[in-house]
C-alpha cells in the first residue's frame, strides 16, 4: 500500500498489509480486549517508538475487535490529531519533550515544552499509520462513517475488489493442499469447483442487485470460509464413514465369530446325536422291559384283586358269625350268671346229695 506523508489508510475488506519505511516494518494487532482504550498500554509503546524513536510502526485493527462503540471515539482523536487525549500524564509528557528536545534545537526552534509537544506530536503522525479493515457488510459501515468523520476524513480509503479466476484457483489449490488421501487429480477438480462456484454466487449476486435492489456480498473471506467449510464437512463425514466402516467391520467379525461357534456346536450337536441316540434305544430297550413286567404285575395284581374278594369275603362271613356269636353270648351271660350264683350256693352237703342221685332225666340232660 502506497501512503502519502501524514496519512492513514483504511482498508475496507479482510485484507490488510504491513508499511515498510526503510529497514524497519512494524505490524501491531490490536485485540481491544480491555476496558479502555486511551487508559491501554498498547498504545504507549507505539506512540513511544513512532514519536521519540522516529521508528515507522503499523497499528493494526479490524471492524470484529471492536467491542465496544466507544473504541472509535479515541480512534478518531488518533486519526484527526495524531494524539488520544489524556493518553499521558504530565510526567509522561516531560519525558517525551526530552526525548525530542534535541531535534527541536536541531531544527533552529525554541526548546519550549509546547514546541517540544508539538513536534513529538508531528512525529507521531509521521511514523505511526493506523490501518482499519472495515467490512462494508450491514449498516454498521455508514453509521461509524457518520459518527466518526474522520474515519473518512482523514484516511485514504483502498478498496479490495473480488479475487479473479487465476487467483481464486491459486487459493483453492494452497488451501486444499493439506486434505489427506486425495489424488492430485481429484485435487485439482476441487479447487476448479470452488473458483467455479464462488463466480457463480458473484454473478447471481449482481442478478440479485439488478432485480431486487439488494446486495449480496461475496467477499474473499466468504470465498476462504467456503474452503474451511468444504474441509470441515468433508473431515466430518469421512470420519462418520469410518465410524460406520468400523461398526461394519465389527459386524462383519462378529458374524465371524458366531459363525464358527456355530460351527462348533454343530459338531459338538452331532456328538451329543449320537449320545442321545444310544440312551434312546437303552430307554426304548427299558421301555419294553418295564412294558413286560407291567403285564406281570397286572397279572399280579388281578390275582391279588382275587384273593382280596375271597379274603372280603370271608371276612364277611367271620364277621357275621362274630355276631351270631355275640348274640349268644349275651342270651348265655344271664344263664351263665345265675349258674355261677347256683355254683356259688353250693356247699358239702349239696354236694354228697349230688352224688346219691343216680343219672339225671332226659328232660335235665336235654
Amino acid at each position: 500500500i502506497k501512503k502519502p506523508k501524514q496519512a492513514n489508510c483504511w482498508v475496507n475488506g479482510a485484507l490488510a498489509s504491513s508499511l515498510k519505511h526503510g529497514q524497519l516494518s512494524w505490524v501491531h494487532v490490536c485485540t481491544l480486549l480491555f476496558g479502555n482504550l486511551a487508559n491501554n498500554l498498547l498504545l504507549r509503546p507505539l506512540l513511544l517508538q513512532a514519536g521519540a524513536k522516529g521508528q515507522p510502526v503499523v497499528f493494526l485493527m479490524t471492524d470484529n475487535q471492536i467491542v465496544k462503540e466507544q473504541f472509535l471515539v479515541y480512534i478518531n482523536d488518533l486519526l484527526s490529531t495524531g494524539i488520544v487525549s489524556d493518553l499521558f500524564t504530565p510526567e509522561d509528557k516531560d519525558t517525551f519533550c526530552n526525548a525530542v528536545r534535541n531535534e527541536v534545537k536541531a531544527t533552529g526552534m525554541l526548546d519550549s515544552n509546547d514546541n517540544c509537544w508539538d513536534f513529538f506530536i508531528n512525529k507521531v503522525r509521521r511514523y505511526l499509520h493506523v490501518v482499519l479493515c472495515f467490512s462494508p457488510v450491514g449498516d454498521k459501515f455508514r453509521i461509524r462513517a457518520r459518527q466518526f468523520p474522520a474515519l473518512v476524513n482523514c484516511t485514504q480509503l483502498d478498496w479490495f475488489h473480488g479475487w479473479p479466476a487465476e487467483a481464486l484457483l491459486s487459493v483453492a489449490t494452497r488451501f486444499l493442499a493439506d486434505v489427506p488421501d486425495v489424488n492430485e487429480e481429484l485435487r485439482i477438480s476441487m479447487a476448479q469447483y470452488m473458483a467455479q462456484a464462488h463466480q457463480y454466487v458473484s454473478e447471481a449476486s449482481q442478478q440479485y442487485l439488478q432485480s431486487f435492489r439488494r446486495y449480496n456480498y461475496t467477499t474473499p473471506k466468504s470465498y476462504l470460509e467456503l474452503i474451511a467449510l468444504y474441509k470441515l464437512l468433508l473431515a466430518r463425514k469421512r470420519a462418520e464413514l469410518q465410524a460406520a466402516k468400523e461398526r461394519l467391520q465389527n459386524g462383519v467379525e462378529k458374524i465371524a465369530q458366531a459363525s464358527a461357534q456355530v460351527a462348533d456346536l454343530q459338531v459338538a450337536l452331532r456328538e451329543e446325536q449320537i449320545i442321545v441316540e444310544e440312551k434312546k434305544a437303552q430307554t426304548d430297550d427299558l421301555i419294553v422291559s418295564i412294558g413286560k413286567e407291567k403285564a406281570v404285575v397286572d397279572e399280579a395284581v388281578e390275582a391279588g384283586r382275587e384273593d382280596e374278594e375271597a379274603a372280603s369275603r370271608l371276612q364277611n362271613e367271620v364277621q357275621a358269625f362274630q355276631e351270631e356269636c355275640t348274640k349268644d353270648l349275651a342270651v348265655a351271660e344271664p344263664v351263665i350268671a345265675e349258674a355261677e350264683a347256683a355254683l356259688n350256693s353250693l356247699d358239702k352237703g349239696s354236694l354228697g346229695e349230688l352224688k346219691s342221685f343216680g343219672s339225671p332225666s332226659a328232660e335235665i340232660v336235654a
